[in-house]
């Protein structure tokens, strides 16, 4: 089995784990969907809209806010997301449906193709975002936003001080990533952007409890090499702890977000 398919499996497995609670601590995804639909203010309102990535419904119920005629296609990885949003979402406008990025297809094509705060679990981004731009009609439009080089990176360095034997895989790709796929396919960018966001958590205990909460620990590629011993997961417990905390107590985490809007042009 190559690391993709292990990727997308555990991505899978541990956000069917996380579903039901995954709004309770969603407060960044949440901030990077509204950023995300500011950024449509003024737009037409399109027929059809496709929410690629939609875990709990979180921009799919902004969208249905900002475009409250449109019909909503949205699909996810894993069956307890999508169960979730369904249930979030009480609205005869929009379709659910699990697929991943890549396997996504559709008879007829979006005048917006739409993705927040998940993206960055493609096992590929380059196939993932070729596949979403296919299914964006001729002068619709691509809007994503995703976490990008430099979210948790308290975290890595944490890991490397205590952990050096056992550093992550790889790392998420950054905004420069987003846009040369984007410009490859020929899509014209029209706007974009990052930003940062940093929450406080009571200790790095608690910190990476809530992202296990989540469903956040799955995907190999993100993950250490190879698992942490229990002494190991100490030593990085401890320098979190000291190397990441806050004046006014607790430590930090940090979330660095790109976004990008692209028109199709032929």
């Amino acid at each position: 089995m190559n690391d993709a398919i292990r990727h997308l499996r555990s991505a899978h497995l541990r956000f069917n784990r996380g579903a039901r609670q995954y709004d309770d601590y969603a407060a960044i995804q949440r901030t990077v969907a509204d950023r995300l639909v500011e950024r449509m203010e003024g737009w037409e309102e399109p027929l059809r809209i496709l929410d690629a990535g939609c875990g709990s419904g979180i921009l799919t119920r902004r969208l249905l806010r900002r475009f409250p005629r449109s019909r909503i296609d949205a699909f996810d990885i894993s069956e307890a997301m999508i169960e979730a949003a369904r249930e979030r979402t009480p609205s005869p406008c929009v379709r659910w449906s699990v697929h991943d990025f890549a396997g996504f297809t559709a008879p007829l094509r979006y005048p917006l193709v739409a993705s927040s705060a998940s993206l960055h679990w493609a096992p590929s981004l380059a196939e993932a975002v070729a596949n979403l731009a296919d299914l964006v009609a001729p002068g619709g439009r691509l809007a994503i936003a995703l976490m990008v080089e430099g979210t948790f990176r308290e975290l890595r360095e944490s890991l490397a001080r205590a952990v050096p034997a056992k550093p992550p895989k790889g790392d998420l790709p950054c905004r420069a990533d987003l846009e040369l796929v984007m410009d490859e396919l020929g899509l014209r960018r029209e706007d974009g952007g990052a930003f940062e966001l940093v929450t406080r958590h009571e200790s790095a205990v608690d910190f990476l409890r809530a992202l296990a909460a989540q469903g956040l620990t799955g995907g190999v590629l993100y993950r250490p090499v190879a698992p942490l011993t229990r002494g190991e997961l100490g030593r990085l417990i401890r320098d979190y702890d000291r190397a990441h905390a806050l004046p006014e107590g607790g430590v930090r985490a940090t979330y660095s977000v790109s976004w990008v809007v692209a028109r199709r042009v032929d």
